[in-house]
């Protein structure tokens, strides 16, 4: 099973946040359980990071194990739908969310 980052997770590396350890530990062992995928949107999000270039996205990935996935089917579009809705529910019911409020979802 391959885990599909978030923008938001990727920032809080780069930015030293204090959950940045906690995140690292969980994507060096979701990357052991199947891989991590980053897709096109999350990627175009990153160029927007402060001092954020193609060179340096790609460099990360390659050096992290990050599959870049530009090529995205209607299936992958309906789950990522279907977790974005779901979301606000997570959070109002009070579920254990990912340090920062950053969330990623497996596939």
């Amino acid at each position: 099973m391959r885990t599909a980052l978030d923008t938001n997770v990727v920032c809080g590396l780069w930015s030293g946040e204090p959950s940045a350890r906690e995140i690292e530990s969980a994507l060096f062992k979701a990357r052991g359980e199947g891989g991590l995928v980053m897709s096109a949107p999350v990627y175009c999000e990153l160029l927007a990071y402060p001092s954020a270039t193609r060179h340096f996205i790609q460099q990360f990935c390659r050096e992290t194990g990050i599959f870049l996935d530009f090529l995205l089917d209607e299936q992958v579009w309906e789950r990522a739908a279907h977790a974005f809705v779901a979301l606000p529910n997570a959070v109002v019911s009070h579920e254990p969310a990912l340090p920062s409020g950053c969330w990623w979802t497996s596939s």
